[in-house]
């Protein structure tokens, strides 16, 4: 019917709601269809970290996700750019890289930047990648390490 693919090709998120084969097609719908839908990728594109619970496709898509993929999504990388330590928890993504880090690549993590700078010796265990720079310090980075960890080295003259 033309008049259907008119209105499927012509339709906005807004008006979702009028149409019963839409809503059958979303609750149906799956990742690997998604460019069959012209609504869907115009609420990806203009989707936000607030509304995202609204679509079920974008869930799969988050609880499925990995670190290599992330580029295909814009909400990630909004996220991963707005992200703070205090909202990490609501993303697994964030939590794998954060399991899976290195010192050599923590430059490309904002909010692992950001936790190092205002970092304390009190939540120091909250973080692998903090313990383990603060295993491998040496008398060069000294002023990054607290004085504890400086006189267990012996780097400090007693």
């Amino acid at each position: 019917m033309p008049l259907f693919r008119k209105f499927v090709e012509r339709g906005s998120w807004k008006n979702r709601r009028m149409m019963p084969l839409f809503r059958k097609f979303v609750e149906r719908g799956s990742w690997k269809n998604r460019r069959m839908m012209p609504l869907f990728r115009k609420f990806v594109e203009r989707g936000s970290w607030k509304n995202r619970r609204m679509m079920p496709l974008f869930r799969k898509f988050v609880e499925r996700g990995s670190w290599k993929n992330r580029r295909m999504m814009p909400l990630f990388r909004k996220f991963v750019e707005r992200g703070s330590w205090k909202n990490r928890r609501m993303m697994p993504l964030f939590r794998k890289f954060v399991e899976r880090g290195s010192w050599k690549n923590r430059r490309m993590m904002p909010l692992f930047r950001k936790f190092v700078e205002r970092g304390s010796w009190k939540n120091r265990r909250m973080m692998p990648l903090f313990r383990k720079f603060v295993e491998r310090g040496s008398w060069k980075n000294r002023r990054m390490m607290p004085l504890q960890e400086i006189r267990r080295k012996g780097f400090m003259e007693e």
